[in-house]
């Protein structure tokens, strides 16, 4: 086993603790109405959204489907790199609230949606909504590791992204370009970076409209792109549509980010998601840049720190028996605050996952050659699962 330095132990400490494996960038992000990232270095669209009442019980939701299209002979299709993903763990200041009322309750005053772990649903509720009943449980998580010294890297991620060394794509399709359109087709796929990334140097984005991202085979339905043709997703939204330029779509999808260079990718596999995000025009396509919101289930979400090392022992996994692992499980099993299922919501069920809300933005791109990287393997064997019941 190749050992790394003190350095790459506290970036894969920064990784498993925080269990998402991923970061934001060092500025502070200041919550807008519009759902939207808007801080200094960050490019503010809140001026041109359309404006929420936080405080308004359940206000936190999403535009509806516009009842007919803007007039338009225009049918673009286009590609969008992620370049910066914000989880509003700023250093200072008010933290943004990002994300949505995806189970259409207002917890406090009102009670769970779900039935809390260790709960027999009654009692106070234990996860209160934030202003205008966003769900996002994750948040708090995200924000209790990041206070303690070396638990939480603000910038590692999206440097890593910045040099091309991993992110996402989005695809749209069918777009008439105007602020009103019925029906458009949103697919998500996981990168593994930059073409160049096979043989360890990744092309630096230049966010220039050209950049080429590999495409992860597991986002791909077959594992492999058409000769001549596009990737064909296994994670996209036939029925998205553009309301006063906002693009809605609403589907499950895996966004895998890791450490890189042969380290372990954790997979965020959310479900029940809604993505909301302005698209603006840029380089002869458009950008998106929205908040999304979605389910984390407990289960996959512990399965999916497996690929990480301890960060105290450094030839142990985050699985299994290991100490730090069930130390930490614990802490995010308490966040547990919905479903899994948006059909579940207000009928007692567990809450069996952890709402996650985040910031992101988008730059045309486009895709380039099927890399899949070593996932790290199955260090608790390939069968090994856990959930918060046990």
């Amino acid at each position: 086993m190749v050992m790394r330095s003190r350095a790459a132990r506290l970036t894969l400490l920064a990784l498993g603790a925080t269990f998402l494996g991923l970061a934001i960038a060092d500025a502070c992000s200041i919550y807008d109405p519009s759902l939207l990232v808007g801080d200094a270095g960050v490019p503010d669209a809140a001026s041109d959204a359309p404006q929420v009442d936080a405080d308004t019980c359940g206000s936190a939701r999403w535009p509806t489907r516009p009842d007919k299209d803007d007039p338009s002979t225009k049918d673009y299709e286009f590609y969008d790199a992620v370049s910066l993903l914000d989880f509003g763990a700023a250093d200072a200041g008010v933290a943004p609230n990002y994300g949505f009322n995806l189970d259409g309750f207002c917890t406090c005053p009102m009670p769970d949606s779900c039935k809390p772990l260790g709960s027999d649903g009654g009692g106070p509720p234990k996860h209160c909504d934030d202003d205008g009943g966003v769900d996002n449980s994750g948040a708090a998580l995200i924000r209790q590791f990041s206070s303690s010294a070396g638990f939480f890297d603000q910038g590692y991620i999206n440097t890593m992204i910045g040099k091309g060394v991993f992110g996402a794509l989005f695809r749209i399709k069918g777009y008439n370009g105007q602020a009103n359109d019925t029906k458009v087709e949103l697919s998500v796929y996981v990168s593994n970076g930059t073409e160049g990334v096979q043989q360890g140097m990744p092309a630096v984005p230049q966010l220039d409209g050209n950049d080429k991202w590999t495409i992860d085979p597991v986002s791909l339905l077959g594992g492999t792109i058409p000769d001549g043709g596009a990737p064909i997703p296994n994670a996209y939204d036939p029925t998205a549509y553009v309301r006063d330029g906002f693009l809605v779509a609403n589907l499950d999808f895996p966004l895998g980010i890791g450490a890189g260079n042969g380290d372990g990718l954790v997979t965020v596999d959310l479900s029940g998601s809604v993505i909301v995000a302005k698209l603006e025009p840029y380089q002869g396509a458009f950008r998106a840049k929205g908040v999304i919101g979605g389910r984390w289930p407990t289960t996959k979400l512990l399965k999916s720190i497996a690929v990480l090392h301890d960060p105290f022992d450094y030839d142990a996994s985050l699985c299994g028996t290991n100490a730090t692992y069930q130390a930490l499980k614990p802490k995010i099993c308490g966040y547990a605050d919905i479903t899994k299922n948006p059909s579940a919501d207000g009928t007692n069920a567990p809450c069996d996952s952890i709402s996650l809300g985040f910031a992101f933005e988008g730059t045309p791109a486009t895709f380039g050659s099927v890399y899949g990287r070593t996932d790290g393997g199955t260090p608790c064997g390939p069968q090994w699962t856990d959930d918060c019941t046990q």
